[in-house]
């Protein structure tokens, strides 16, 4: 079966749809928890931990809450809050560490960085310059410390942010969206404006859970990120609300723990997806699903996944 996508015409081609969202590679983030990088080989992409000008400590513990969508069922946690706050080392020691992970990496490599500012964005992106990484990931769903907003959330913030950084970085720019915004699209048709090269959709959902027993929030940090099943129908939705006014090649995220998951995000118009809440339960969850969308392909007489996009319902 040929699980191979161009997701940017003549500059990504992927040996697969499936790529590792940032935040989600490894136990930390940063690998840990792969034995060995050998079986990454079967996926399309990683994204490590996104990088911030400055390191960062993050928010207060608790960070993560594990739900179930039924408890007492076998749906198992397959829901997550997180309030990480973009726990890492900094811009130049991320160098350092894209500069050693490259030569173990044995598929694409996209780093991914968040700013406070448009200046730190492309200080930040001219750093990447220095790496081999195939492709740059600018998440810019984070507090923009300047204005009290997100970047996300501000057309005009996001067509100076990508045309900063693209003035410093040559390579493909993929440009991760917020979902809680009025019109998506108005959004992806800036960034796509200004240079991106491909989108990726969409990140999480502002959310909070209050425990009955104690009477306090489940997390240090009160408010959170809403992920895992929850989040595809709004990913889903967003990618169609998108491809419907636009060409331009999109990463789906959200809720993906089977290879019927990825089929939804392909027939609504994505060209590859990211594994995020699925590979927190099992750092394996990549290949496995990678593995099942073989299957799921041989099974359903699809010798490519460009007979599966012949389908696409966004057209």
């Amino acid at each position: 079966m040929d699980t191979s996508i161009s997701l940017v015409d003549n500059l990504i081609e992927l040996n697969s749809p499936v790529i590792i969202a940032s935040g989600t590679f490894g136990y930390d983030g940063y690998g840990r928890g792969y034995e060995s990088y050998s079986p990454l080989s079967k996926i399309g992409a990683v994204i490590p931990k996104t990088f911030t000008y400055f390191a960062r400590e993050g928010n207060q513990e608790p960070r993560w809450y594990p739900t179930s969508f039924r408890q007492g069922t076998e749906d198992g946690e397959t829901i997550f809050l997180n309030s990480v706050g973009l726990t890492n080392p900094g811009i130049h020691k991320g160098v350092e560490y894209l500069n050693d992970l490259r030569p173990n990496m044995p598929t694409k490599l996209f780093a991914s960085i968040s700013g406070d500012s448009i200046e730190q964005f492309a200080e930040m992106a001219s750093e990447i310059a220095k790496t081999e990484c195939d492709g740059l990931e600018l998440n810019l769903s984070c507090p923009n410390t300047d204005t009290g907003s997100m970047f996300s959330h501000d057309a005009e913030l996001v067509r100076s942010v990508i045309s900063a950084v693209t003035k410093e970085y040559k390579n493909p720019v993929i440009v991760k969206l917020s979902p809680n915004v009025p019109n998506i699209v108005t959004i992806a048709e800036s960034a796509v404006a200004a240079g991106a090269n491909a989108l990726t959709v969409c990140n999480t959902m502002p959310a909070m859970k209050i425990d009955i027993k104690t009477h306090k929030p489940v997390l240090g940090n009160v408010l959170g990120g809403l992920s895992g099943i929850s989040l595809k129908p709004i990913a889903i939705a967003l990618i169609h609300q998108i491809k419907s006014c636009m060409n331009v090649p999109i990463i789906g995220v959200g809720g993906v723990f089977s290879a019927e998951d990825i089929m939804e995000y392909l027939l609504v118009g994505a060209s590859a997806i990211q594994i995020g809440s699925a590979n927190l339960i099992s750092p394996q969850a990549p290949m496995k699903l990678q593995d099942d969308l073989v299957n799921f392909m041989k099974e359903n007489n699809f010798e490519s996944l460009r007979d599966i996009k012949t389908f696409n319902v966004s057209d």
